[in-house]
């Protein structure tokens, strides 16, 4: 129930990095040991994750840039469009694992429902 009340607060954001997230919900949520490195290994690799999709996004908005500059064929212009859309939805998906609710260490045997 603790961490219901911390989604507001999550959701605003960390400043600083995955090290100032766990640090807050270690202190909010009484994390043991364990769920710390549970909670720091999914930070670590949703960063990795964000990183490198961080440089496919340049790249694909950067290609979609210059195919508009270069005034190219509209099926061109979408299979851009629809590269940076994919990138797009991988970054959200890795960033909606590492939020509280899906954690394994606040919810062991439960993925988050979007029903009620």
């Amino acid at each position: 129930m603790a961490l219901l009340t911390a989604l507001p607060v999550l959701s605003q954001g960390f400043r600083g990095g995955p090290g100032n997230r766990l640090e807050y919900l270690t202190g909010y949520l009484s994390l043991t040991e364990t769920q710390q490195a549970q909670a720091k290994t999914l930070f670590d690799a949703a960063a990795a994750a964000n990183e490198t999709a961080r440089g496919q996004m340049t790249a694909a908005q950067d290609a979609l840039t210059a195919a508009v500059k270069a005034n190219r064929a509209d099926a061109e212009l979408d299979r851009l469009a629809a590269a940076v859309g994919v990138i797009q939805g991988r970054w959200r998906a890795s960033t909606q694992r590492v939020q509280p609710n899906s954690m394994p260490c606040s919810r062991p045997n439960k993925r988050p429902s979007m029903t009620r």
